[in-house]
């Protein structure tokens, strides 16, 4: 009988401890499952790149080189040739990435405001957050471009966006000589230190892009993949979400009102009549109520980021 109750008891004894190693490898699973998952929404979604610059100084080539195509018009001139948000996509080791070609800073043909309406549209682009922003120099680091790096650093984003900023030096043949590259770094970095912090912050890496010679293309584009492939972290933070829907509000409101203006241009053009101008005073007054949308919608983003700040 004594036996029989022992072996009741070690039965018992394996029972449970059999339950317990069950319980463990379910937790086990549960921990890797969320792993996976977490591993698939990171790969599933879309890392933006926001590619910013002075006119001329080779963005728009940038953006060829990464997606490998010629959907960018470029321009070896000073003459900006992007005048709007462009975008486009590709693949690289299964991970999507989408390139956002902003207008060329210092492009004289544009109001601040209008920089600024341009710079927004871009972040618009970029709802799953941000994973690197390029800033495109040629020679060395001007003031606007270091206007721009702290418009970004200081009012639009938080002081983490330094992080994801990446200083790319175009235009260098002798981008694969690495004792050239230092001396060319440590130059701009020199001058730099006079006006700001950003290449304390920022790390600069260097390509050439030549139009007509592909290997140099095909060379700079590796180290550009590389250098992207390095960095895992996305610029998002708690309030980015809100400063989309804030800024996707203000841009169909900037729609609406272009679309008023064009309509207004129209019946201009057509009607010379007592009845047309009565019409013409009721889209007057449609864009008038039109263009406080936008500045009431705006006011809200920039309050937003100034909230943000403090």
């Amino acid at each position: 009988m004594l036996k029989e109750s022992e072996r009741i008891l070690e039965l018992e004894t394996n029972l449970n401890e059999e339950k317990s190693n069950n319980e463990r490898l379910q937790r086990k699973l549960e921990q890797l499952t969320k792993a996976k998952n977490e591993l698939e929404r990171n790969s599933s979604a879309v890392k933006n790149i926001l590619l910013i610059g002075r006119t001329g100084n080779g963005k728009s080539t940038l953006a060829n080189i990464l997606t490998n195509t010629n959907n960018f018009q470029e321009s070896p001139s000073s003459t900006s040739e992007t005048r709007k948000i462009k975008t486009g996509k590709f693949i690289h080791n299964g991970q999507k990435y989408q390139i956002i070609d902003t207008i060329g800073i210092g492009d004289t043909k544009l109001s601040e405001v209008e920089v600024l309406d341009e710079l927004l549209r871009a972040i618009s682009n970029s709802k799953d957050g941000i994973h690197r922003i390029f800033l495109v120099i040629s020679k060395r680091l001007t003031k606007e471009e270091i206007a721009t790096y702290h418009l970004l650093k200081d009012v639009i984003f938080t002081e983490d966006i330094a992080s994801h900023i990446t200083i790319v030096r175009t235009n260098f043949p002798d981008f694969q000589d690495e004792q050239k590259c230092f001396e060319d770094r440590k130059k701009i970095q020199e001058e730099s230190d006079k006006l700001s912090d950003i290449t304390n912050s920022a790390k600069i890496i260097y390509v050439d892009n030549p139009s007509t010679d592909i290997r140099s293309r095909e060379k700079s584009r590796n180290i550009l993949l590389k250098h992207l492939v390095s960095y895992q972290n996305i610029y998002k933070t708690l309030q980015f979400d809100e400063l989309i829907n804030l800024i996707n509000n203000y841009i169909n409101k900037a729609e609406r009102v272009e679309i008023i203006r064009a309509k207004l241009r129209e019946v201009n053009g057509k009607i010379s009549n007592k009845e047309g101008d009565k019409e013409i005073k009721k889209i007057e007054k449609e864009l008038e109520n039109s263009q406080q949308e936008k500045e009431n919608a705006l006011a809200k983003v920039m309050k937003s980021i100034k909230e943000k700040k403090e």
